[in-house]
């Protein structure tokens, strides 16, 4: 008597979850934000910026330490706490973010995340001491770490199908390889040039462009409404 209750209730809940998701058949759901394919793999190109800019902000500081160290007074043995004060909140926050993530949405916690570390970006610029550069890069990490998390579950979401999600993923991962190897570049050539204050600056333009496709990108995080049906948390 029991099963055959639980078995009602799943079969009304389904019913009722497609009712309220169009996308949602009972045992497949459509991409998240997509109308097209065309507009996924637009859509995958500003995910795989917003975290080339993450992972780039990473590694462009290396070089830009001893100017930095000699702007702000700080020692050399001290200053490497500049790149630790980003690193450990981004992987310390990684299995958080992605959480929140699973109850607020997936596009909603990257536009979020995005909006943070572009904030904290411009505080890095403006730091006028040693302690205030790494409060805002800690409050970059942690919010880079979001930005991470939620491309990658949106990009699984988004591609529903195995070879399309295998590409998918390809092309994210050798993004975030490629911006690891090129921040010492990136850092040598803007710090030389305009100062170090510029590398935290330049992430403006590039979270402002994906900010605007991922929002201009209609639907909604279905994925994390059904797994909210079933699991609330």
């Amino acid at each position: 008597m029991h099963g055959e209750e639980s078995a009602y209730d799943k079969s009304s809940a389904l019913k009722d979850i497609s009712r309220l998701l169009p996308g949602f058949d009972g045992k497949h759901l459509r991409p998240v934000i997509s109308t097209g394919k065309d507009t996924r793999w637009w859509a995958l190109i500003a995910l795989c910026s917003g975290a080339l800019m993450i992972v780039l902000d990473a590694a462009v500081v290396v070089v830009a330490l001893p100017p930095i160290g000699v702007d702000l007074n700080v020692s050399d043995s001290s200053i490497v706490w500049v790149v630790n004060a980003y690193l450990i909140p981004y992987a310390g926050c990684r299995l958080f973010a992605g959480r929140l993530g699973d109850v607020f949405g997936h596009r909603r916690l990257f536009l979020s995340a995005l909006m943070f570390f572009s904030l904290a970006s411009i505080t890095c610029a403006a730091a006028q001491s040693w302690i205030w550069l790494l409060i805002a890069r800690a409050f970059q990490g942690a919010a880079g770490a979001a930005v991470v998390t939620g491309a990658g579950s949106l990009i699984i979401i988004m591609f529903n199908d195995g070879k399309e999600r295998a590409k998918a993923i390809g092309i994210y991962g050798f993004v975030c390889s490629v911006g690891g190897a090129a921040g010492v570049l990136v850092s040598g050539t803007v710090t030389s040039i305009l100062g170090w204050r510029w590398l935290f600056l330049l992430n403006l333009p590039t979270a402002a462009v994906v900010y605007v496709v991922l929002w201009a990108a209609r639907g909604s995080d279905r994925a994390s409404l059904v797994r909210r049906a079933f699991h609330p948390p």
